[in-house]
């Protein structure tokens, strides 16, 4: 049916892209860091969303991407001043990835679950 064509669609591939991704999470040290991918994936998609109803699909992502990049480095310049936290220009990269990649999956499903 349709339906079953269109859930094949979108595990054909969103299972390779979950595969790379998960493998990538190993260069993350820190367990509680690895959150940050699925926090700022999620913040890019409703970023993403927010723009869309008023801009192209490319102009919003794109827009969502660097939005969620600057939210990113604002959220580690505070930590810069903060006694107990320490500021990481490898965790702006994580959340600026993690910003990517949840955009990544929201395509992915989206293009999948169209109906012809």
């Amino acid at each position: 049916t349709k339906t079953q064509g269109h859930r094949l669609r979108i595990l054909f591939f969103l299972v390779p892209f979950a595969a790379i991704t998960f493998s990538g999470l190993r260069y993350i040290q820190l367990p509680v860091e690895r959150v940050h991918i699925a926090e700022y994936g999620l913040l890019s998609i409703l970023l993403y969303r927010a723009f869309r109803r008023q801009n192209t699909g490319l102009f919003a992502a794109l827009f969502a991407i660097i939005l969620t990049s600057l939210i990113g480095a604002a959220d580690e310049g505070v930590q810069f001043f903060l006694p107990n936290r320490f500021y990481s220009t490898q965790d702006i990269l994580f959340n600026t990835i993690g910003g990517f990649v949840g955009l990544c999956y929201y395509s992915l499903y989206m293009w999948g679950s169209r109906t012809k």
